[in-house]
């Protein structure tokens, strides 16, 4: 939250926007690679891999980049390019592989959501069972 808001480059928050956007960077870090990679066991996983390793570091965030190229890349869709923001085109890159999303890719993506759910809750109860 503090990153979407403080995290902007402009005149107003350049001196404290920065230290907003590091520590969202640094608290993401790993819960954005362990989402990259549950995309990735649920869905096509070497696109998801692939896309990840190869797409990822070309967008601006460090932590969506790995999320949106492998969740595309397991979903088989293409996501990025052009966007407006604020009135302006900004350059963005593209993201996946196949076909741009359609309506039934809302609820396999919603389903990689929900088996994430599941698959972590296992892997918790499943080292809490071996710790006790």
């Amino acid at each position: 939250m503090l990153d979407a808001m403080w995290g902007y480059r402009n005149d107003r928050y350049i001196d404290f926007g920065w230290a907003a956007a590091r520590l969202d960077d640094v608290l993401n870090y790993l819960p954005a690679r362990l989402t990259a990679l549950t995309y990735a066991l649920l869905g096509n996983t070497r696109q998801a891999l692939w896309c990840w390793r190869t797409q990822a570091p070309a967008w601006e965030s460090p932590n969506a980049g790995p999320v949106m190229a492998a969740g595309a890349g397991a979903l088989r869709v293409i996501i990025g390019g052009p966007a407006r923001y604020a009135g302006e085109w900004y350059a963005r890159p593209v993201l996946g592989a196949g076909q741009p999303p359609a309506v039934d890719d809302i609820e396999r993506a919603l389903g990689f959501v929900r088996g994430g759910v599941c698959l972590w809750l296992a892997v918790f109860s499943l080292a809490g069972a071996l710790h006790a």
